[in-house]
């Protein structure tokens, strides 16, 4: 059975030569951890290499508990291409990612955080935006 939700790459890990482990943060279904099979490669149906702040549609199947699912398909939306331009940026934003995929247990639906993420991200990209103060903010919904 497969699943398709929207999701945020968190982290990549290299599997070998073609393949990476991905974990998406999805609206549905929270962290989830998957094996990118030949995502390395150009004309792969993950549609090339995943990378941090990768935002889009992917279709998986996932595995109870914390089992390795299989990334069957990702539609890359938006690339945050923005924050890799700027150091400030780039380490707010990795900040952002680690805290989500420290505090976030796999499995666990946090659609608020989801939303939180995509949004604190696109307005990060924004040029107007102070780095610092979009991360200050992060912090605070993320405590509250």
């Amino acid at each position: 059975m497969s699943t398709t939700d929207q999701a945020i790459c968190l982290r990549t890990t290299d599997y070998s030569e073609t393949s990476q482990v991905v974990h998406f943060l999805t609206r549905g279904g929270g962290v989830v951890r998957l094996l990118a099979k030949g995502s390395k490669r150009p004309k792969s149906k993950s549609g090339g290499r995943i990378d941090l702040f990768s935002e889009g549609r992917c279709v998986f199947a996932g595995k109870s508990g914390s089992a390795l699912g299989t990334l069957m398909e990702f539609s890359e939306m938006t690339s945050h291409s923005p924050l890799r331009r700027d150091l400030r940026r780039l380490n707010a934003g990795l900040f952002m990612l680690e805290a989500c995929a420290a505090l976030l247990g796999e499995g666990d639906p946090q659609p608020e955080t989801f939303d939180l993420l995509h949004s604190v991200l696109a307005r990060l990209g924004q040029a107007d935006a102070s780095p610092a103060a979009v991360l200050a903010y992060f912090q605070y919904r993320m405590l509250k």
